[in-house]
């Protein structure tokens, strides 16, 4: 059994799926950090704000649901345990694979984790033992893709993903995280993220100020029991409700329909080094593929 780095947490057990949601009001989950900054495709911070002041039923568990959570398991234990990050390609993963060489050791983590300083919570999917590559152990938080969505970014990685690991690795205490996409149903991504102080503080404040000074004065207002619903949701829409930022998703299309390196000359995007590392890998995977496409035609 491997022990969080983070002890200034709380630990719910494994429960069942109508409880595990229900826990989820107590806090911004990991996966809600997206869209705290305007990068969910899915859903926007007022849809989150409500959906926390009034704690409304989640999406109930469905058929995309069922299988991801059946992939998740495959892709642990057919492609992960053999994925090389000292060389990561696919050609050493089917090496391993063939020969049964196993890298690391991975374990079921399906626990609610609360830190007791802020408002964030996560559940992680997996997590990877102490190895050579993690001397502490890794958050495995694992993704069902489709290659037409992870195509459109040049480092091959959604920004929200960035944020919800990042928000992982700060519930944890863990130094490293490894992102895996599953895409298409056939090919394994992995891609090695470290914690990034300077992203954590952003992450920090915006669940710090969206919880204290929306969250909790929101339901204060919406468990009065001398207001009628009339009267809370105007009160709650013209205190609280959060504004949507007009240019948060503008932004995130130019995100992610350009390149990296043709925008970072025009000096609209700056480049850092965790990005343009996340960059040169996913190159290097392009060229790989291509040599091994070109070698089978010939």
């Amino acid at each position: 059994m491997m022990y969080l780095p983070n002890k200034n947490v709380t630990l719910l057990k494994a429960v069942s799926r109508d409880i595990w949601h229900r826990n989820r009001g107590r806090a911004v989950g990991a996966s809600d950090v997206s869209t705290l900054f305007g990068l969910n495709n899915f859903t926007n911070i007022v849809e989150l704000f409500w959906n926390k002041v009034r704690l409304t039923p989640p999406t109930p568990h469905n058929e995309n649901s069922y299988s991801g959570e059946l992939h998740e398991e495959l892709v642990m234990k057919k492609y992960f345990v053999y994925y090389d990050p000292s060389n990561p390609t696919p050609e050493r993963m089917l090496q391993n694979a063939e020969a049964n060489i196993r890298l690391r050791k991975v374990q079921r983590f399906k626990r609610g984790i609360f830190m007791r300083n802020i408002p964030l919570s996560c559940t992680l999917d997996y997590l990877c033992l102490p190895d050579q590559f993690a001397l502490k152990g890794a958050a495995v938080e694992v993704k069902n893709m489709l290659g037409h969505v992870v195509s459109r970014y040049e480092s091959g990685i959604i920004p929200g993903h960035l944020l919800q690991v990042q928000a992982q690795l700060m519930c944890t205490g863990l130094d490293l995280a490894y992102l895996v996409y599953y895409v298409d149903g056939r090919f394994f991504r992995c891609y090695a993220i470290e914690a990034n102080l300077e992203l954590q503080e952003q992450i920090k404040a915006q669940v710090i100020d969206f919880w204290d000074n929306r969250i909790i004065p929101a339901r204060k207002v919406w468990n009065d029991p001398l207001m009628t619903e009339q009267d809370k949701m105007i009160k709650i829409y013209e205190w609280f409700e959060p504004a949507i930022d007009p240019n948060a998703q503008d932004s995130l299309q130019q995100f992610m329909n350009t390149r990296f390196k043709e925008i970072s000359k025009l000096g609209k995007i700056m480049v850092t080094d965790e990005l343009r590392t996340f960059i040169d890998g996913y190159k290097m995977y392009r060229t790989r593929e291509t040599e091994a496409g070109n070698s089978k035609d010939q």
